[in-house]
């Protein structure tokens, strides 16, 4: 997540640069499917956050 979020910041700032684009579409997919991945986020605790359903 930390990758995409600063791509993100370097695309804004690249005036709409194609190349940055597409790397960007990746690391949507790339992002999307780690945490799809994920069976469960981490408890913090006695209550447990953002669990998969």
């Amino acid at each position: 997540m930390q990758i995409e979020r600063g791509t993100t910041a370097l695309y804004v700032s690249s005036n709409d640069d194609p190349f940055i684009r597409s790397r960007l579409q990746k690391l949507y997919q790339d992002t999307d499917s780690a945490i799809n991945n994920l069976s469960k986020w981490i408890s913090i605790g006695s209550k447990e956050f953002f669990q998969v359903v």
